[in-house]
């Protein structure tokens, strides 16, 4: 049986990059295809704590509910991109470091890792870091196919079989995996809330 963390953030103004505030990132564990809990935390717009939050909400997650998973259940996390909250930008690495667990970033579409980079250096401070993190990580974007098309990740695991099995278990309705949806409906509504 699958289980993944999946997190996200809520709503960030598109028109305001290198704005200053907080919205909220959300991580919902599911087992199968059922959510069993969920953590919010705040997330600084264009910080660099974004690995470090999510590697936090999912520990928490897994020591609050380790009586709800088997032994063969060890989640995945599950992100929708490496770019949270503005450009919060993520490192696989560090949450699977912090977190000892696999890490995938799902992308319905091939990401435009150029126009990623512009951004970064016209608008936000510690530019190169934020580069190389985007560029690092993007070159390891592979297509994946499931019954649904095909997709993107950037993960930690290698086994590309069994990123496809999980990411095609999780495509209930649509190409979006059903955990990162609730993930953003949830961050997304919260979110607007304390704008």
């Amino acid at each position: 049986m699958h289980c993944v963390i999946a997190c996200d953030d809520g709503f960030v103004s598109k028109e305001k990059v290198g704005t200053t505030g907080f919205t909220i990132v959300g991580c919902v564990l599911y087992k199968g295809l059922n959510p069993i809990d969920v953590a919010f935390s705040p997330l600084r717009i264009d910080g660099l704590e974004s690995s470090s939050i999510i590697s936090a909400l999912a520990v928490r997650l897994l020591e609050e509910n380790h009586s709800n998973l088997d032994m063969e259940c060890k989640p995945v996390i599950l992100l929708d991109t490496i770019v949270f909250a503005g450009f919060n930008i993520v490192s696989l690495s560090l949450i699977k470091k912090l977190s000892g667990l696999d890490v995938v970033s799902f992308y319905n579409y091939q990401p435009n890792t150029g126009l990623l980079v512009k951004t970064v250096n016209e608008h936000l401070d510690f530019p190169k870091l934020r580069e190389r993190l985007l560029s690092m990580q993007l070159q390891n974007l592979r297509a994946i196919r499931t019954s649904k098309g095909i997709t993107y990740v950037v993960s930690t695991v290698d086994d590309l079989e069994f990123l496809e099995n999980l990411i095609g278990y999780y495509q209930v309705y649509t190409r979006n995996p059903e955990p990162l949806r609730t993930a953003h409906m949830l961050t997304s509504s919260l979110s607007r809330l304390f704008r």
